[in-house]
C-alpha cells in the first residue's frame, strides 16, 4: 500500500497578533478531563491539590514531568457535559414560516476556546471523553488551524474510527491536519512521554522518539496489527532493533505531526514578536520607519527558526521573504484605525513543506 506522507499543496494562514498571558509561564502542553478544576501547574505537588495521585491527569502530568528536558508548566482543562444552545442560521420556508437552527456546543468545545493561544502546543485527553466528543474537539481544533490533538486510543477499532472521521473532515488542500491517534493500552504513559518529550525539544520529528521511561509495546499486537496501524497514520510504540521507538510520525490525515506544530510555532513567534514590539514603541509613529520596524523583527524571529532548525533559507539566503505596504498606500481610515494590513510573510518549513505564507493584521 503506497500511503502519501506529503502535504501537496502550500499552507495559507492568517495571523492576528494577540498576547497570550498565563500565570506561571508558558505551559507547552494541555490535558482536557471533566470536572471543575483548571489551572496552570508548575509541578506534582500543586497539581496534587487539586487531583491526587489516583487520578488520571495526575499520572499523565507526572509522565510528562518525567521527562528530564520539560521544565514548563501543564494546563489542565475541566470540561462539564453541558451543552451550549445558540440561535443557528434563519431559514425562512415556502410557507413563510420561519425556523432558527439550533446550534450545540459540547463543553469540550466551550472549555478549550478561551485557551487556544495560550502557548500550548500539544493537547492531550483522559478517558473520560466519548469518541464523539474527541471528534467533535477534533473539527473544532482543525478549524481553527491551533493545536495539536494527540489521541490515546486503546484498540485498533477505535484508531480505525478515529482516522475515518478525520480523514473525511480534515480535507482543505490550504491548510494542514492536526489530529493523531496513539494506540496503547489503559495504564500505560507513554503518549504523554512523548509530548512531553517532543514539546520541549524543538524541532522533533515524532518518529525518532523513543528509549522514554513509559515506553514498551502494546501487548498482543501481530505483525499484521502494526501493519494497520501504519496505514492508518497512527502510531504506537515498537520495539526496532531493541530500541522502543514510536512507529511513525504522521497526523491521521495528509501531513506530519511535526509539519503542523512547527507552522504555528513560527506563527506564534511572529505573534509574540509584533506584541513585544508594540509593548516597547507606545503608539508609535505611523509612518514607513515604523513599518520596516516591524518587517526587521518578522525577519529576526525567521533568523532564529533557521538557526534552530525549523525553518530553511529562502533560495535568496534570508529566513523568510516579508512584504509590507508603504504608508503612501494605506488608507486613511486604517491609519485611523491604527490598522496594519496584509503584511505577508513567506518562509520555507525545513524537510516539511515547500512554502508557508502567513498573512498578518497588526494594531499599531
Amino acid at each position: 500500500m503506497v500511503v502519501k506522507v506529503k502535504h501537496e499543496s502550500d499552507v495559507h494562514m492568517i495571523i492576528n497578533a494577540q498576547l497570550p498571558t498565563t500565570a506561571l509561564g508558558t505551559p507547552l502542553t494541555m490535558i482536557l478531563t471533566k470536572g471543575t478544576k483548571s489551572g496552570v501547574y508548575g509541578d506534582v505537588d500543586s497539581l496534587a491539590e487539586d487531583y491526587d495521585e489516583t487520578t488520571n491527569v495526575y499520572k499523565q502530568a507526572a509522565a510528562i514531568w518525567e521527562i528530564p528536558s520539560y521544565t514548563s508548566p501543564i494546563e489542565i482543562m475541566a470540561c462539564t457535559d453541558d451543552v451550549r444552545h445558540t440561535p443557528g442560521d434563519v431559514v425562512i420556508a415556502k410557507d413563510g414560516s420561519v425556523v432558527a437552527a439550533d446550534d450545540v456546543e459540547p463543553g469540550i468545545i466551550t472549555g478549550i476556546k478561551s485557551h487556544l493561544y495560550d502557548g500550548v502546543i500539544y493537547v492531550l485527553l483522559d478517558d473520560a471523553f466519548t469518541s464523539d466528543e474527541v471528534q467533535k474537539l477534533s473539527d473544532f481544533l482543525y478549524d481553527q488551524q491551533r493545536l495539536m490533538l494527540v489521541v490515546q486510543v486503546r484498540t485498533l477499532e477505535d484508531l480505525q474510527t478515529l482516522q475515518k472521521h478525520v480523514a473525511a473532515y480534515q480535507t482543505t488542500k490550504s491548510v494542514l491536519t492536526n489530529t493523531t491517534g496513539f494506540l496503547v493500552e489503559e495504564g500505560n504513559y507513554s503518549v504523554d512521554n512523548a509530548a512531553g518529550y517532543a514539546a520541549s525539544n524543538v524541532p522533533t520529528d515524532w518518529q525518532h522518539i523513543g528509549n522514554l521511561p513509559d515506553f514498551g509495546p502494546m501487548p498482543g499486537l501481530t505483525i499484521d496489527d502494526y501493519e494497520i496501524v501504519r496505514d492508518l497514520r497512527g502510531i504506537t510504540v515498537v520495539n526496532k532493533a531493541g530500541d522502543n521507538m514510536l512507529l511513525q510520525g504522521k497526523a491521521l490525515a495528509n501531513n506530519y505531526i511535526d509539519q503542523f506544530v512547527h507552522v504555528n510555532l513560527v506563527g506564534d513567534a511572529i505573534e509574540n514578536g509584533i506584541q513585544k514590539w508594540s509593548n516597547n514603541h507606545n503608539f508609535p509613529n505611523y509612518n514607513d520607519d515604523s513599518i520596516d520596524s516591524i518587517k526587521q523583527m518578522i525577519i529576526a524571529v525567521c533568523d532564529s527558526y533557521v538557526a534552530m532548525g525549523v525553518l530553511d533559507k529562502q533560495a535568496d539566503g534570508t529566513s523568510a521573504i516579508v512584504t509590507v505596504p508603504k504608508r503612501a498606500n494605506v488608507s486613511q481610515s486604517d491609519v485611523n484605525n491604527r490598522k496594519l494590513k496584509n503584511v505577508s510573510v513567506q518562509v520555507k518549513i525545513a524537510d516539511d513543506i515547500d512554502e508557508i505564507e502567513l498573512t498578518l493584521n497588526v494594531t499599531l
